[in-house]
């Protein structure tokens, strides 16, 4: 029992017990203890051992040298080999004053922070009532009285979500919470709504999210890793803060990522590849957090070219692309554009970003005339991309149609593709790229593009045709 002094069960750690035995579950791994129908009982024992810190009802159930003790022995050492125990020493005091804003003394999740509290041993050192919080809100701050540091967690309930910030200033974590309610109030369902007054939340929801919120202040407080961090959840994005989530109907508990909590000042670098830029794409339209909506492929066909949809402020944004994912990336940027207003450009990164907006703005200057140099096809018509789109849409998709590619000045490495319709001056598709062949591969797929949407939107009347606006195909 002297190998138990100074460890215990790893936060977050849950147990189901079997018919002969008990499975741990923890952030990172999960075990499965078998064999005896004392098990369950055995390891209650030692839970509540590792997580009080008395041993003293483990030794007198399981002595030195009986069986009991051997099979303590055997769990505690697979306990270890799980990482599911850590280090626990004896804390000093702490120097931290701690207080509890609330907008009902008697909610659930009021009195739950306050007994999470009292279990670690931390006192609170001043309660109070915020009108100006719902009744199922409460803002737990701690405060170093040394530097004046204040750190913050915010708890509330919206529409059967109870839901805990990340650790933030005071007046941020705030800020928050008001966002949080609006995002959670406008995703929730109508029926899932109540009338009247705010609700107050439930018990279980509660107790899960008050011990949350403390775990989170604790860590921020003594420089520890934030339980968002601990796990390996691919939607959690190092520099995106995570909200924890709780529901009891379903019952159901995780970490979500809330874009709009990010500081301006934490701007994450560019996107190293194409699987990041989308990973952050899913951060900006998370279905419950998210602040876009997912451009996604639907029942929509993915043949000649990739088609993926979203709603935004315009309406039905219709996007398409070589690939589904970058169909998908694109539309985002463009719905992206679309919220944000005015005249601006929206990029993965900087880079393409500036590239999206100099090509917007070529384009415009250019206008649908071709001007400068024609390039002869045999300098551009044999690449492999410019020969597969321009046989899609001449051959696949039967349109007649001409493509050109100029060069508007010479001094600059400056193309100008268009592809028109035979016998008429009517734009099918453009694009403008450092070399001919470029010019010419993305002008034939925005034609085939267009006329793929132009094709759909007659077929069902739900989708945009291809044209100015909202519905307009983009390419990447």
């Amino acid at each position: 029992m002297a190998a138990l002094a100074g460890w215990r069960l790893r936060p977050g750690t849950a147990a189901t017990p079997l018919t002969d035995g008990v499975h741990l579950r923890g952030h990172r791994s999960q075990v499965t203890f078998e064999g005896s129908r004392a098990l369950p009982a055995l390891w209650r024992l030692l839970e509540a051992a590792l997580r009080s810190g008395d041993l003293g009802a483990l030794r007198e159930r399981a002595p030195a040298g009986s069986p009991a003790a051997r099979a303590v022995a055997t769990l505690v050492s697979q306990l270890h080999a799980h990482d599911l125990l850590v280090r626990h020493e004896q804390p000093a005091p702490p120097p931290w004053r701690t207080r509890l804003t609330v907008g009902d003394p008697a909610a659930p999740l009021a009195r739950r922070l306050a007994a999470a509290l009292t279990a670690e041993g931390i006192p609170l050192t001043g309660t109070s009532t915020d009108p100006a919080l719902a009744p199922g809100d409460a803002l737990l701050e701690a405060e170093d009285p040394g530097t004046a540091r204040r750190v913050a967690v915010g708890a509330l309930t919206v529409a059967g979500t109870t839901a805990v910030t990340e650790p933030a200033p005071p007046a941020q974590a705030r800020r928050s919470m008001e966002h949080l309610a609006a995002r959670l109030k406008a995703a929730a369902a109508p029926d899932e709504i109540p009338e009247g007054a705010p609700g107050t939340g439930s018990e279980r929801p509660a107790a899960m999210a008050a011990g949350t919120a403390v775990h989170r202040l604790l860590c921020a407080v003594t420089g520890g890793t934030d339980p968002a961090a601990e796990g390996e959840d691919p939607r959690l994005l190092a520099g995106v803060p995570a909200v924890l989530l709780v529901t009891d109907d379903p019952p159901r508990a995780e970490y979500r990522p809330w874009a709009a909590g990010a500081r301006a000042s934490a701007a994450p670098a560019p996107p190293r590849d194409l699987a990041e830029a989308l990973q952050r794409v899913g951060v900006l339209t998370d279905p419950r957090l998210g602040v876009l909506d997912a451009p996604l492929p639907g029942s929509l066909p993915q043949l000649p070219v990739a088609l993926v949809s979203c709603g935004t402020p315009a309406g039905t944004l219709l996007a398409g692309g070589l690939r589904t994912d970058l169909a998908r990336l694109d539309a985002l940027c463009r719905a992206a554009e679309l919220a944000l207003g005015g005249d601006c450009a929206v990029g993965a990164g900087p880079e393409h970003a500036a590239g999206r907006a100099l090509r917007r703005a070529a384009l415009a200057v250019l206008g649908a005339a071709p001007a400068g140099e024609e390039i002869p096809p045999g300098r551009w018509s044999a690449h492999p991309q410019v020969a597969y789109w321009w046989r899609t849409l001449t051959v696949r998709l039967g349109v007649a149609a001409r493509l050109t590619v100029h060069r508007p000045d010479p001094r600059h490495p400056v193309f100008h593709a268009t592809v028109t319709r035979s016998g008429s001056a009517r734009v099918l598709g453009e694009a403008v790229e450092p070399t001919a062949s470029a010019a010419a591969a993305f002008a034939a797929l925005a034609a085939t593009l267009r006329t793929t949407a132009t094709t759909l939107a007659a077929a069902q009347p739900a989708f945009p045709a291809a044209g100015p606006g909202a519905g307009t195909p983009a390419t990447l």
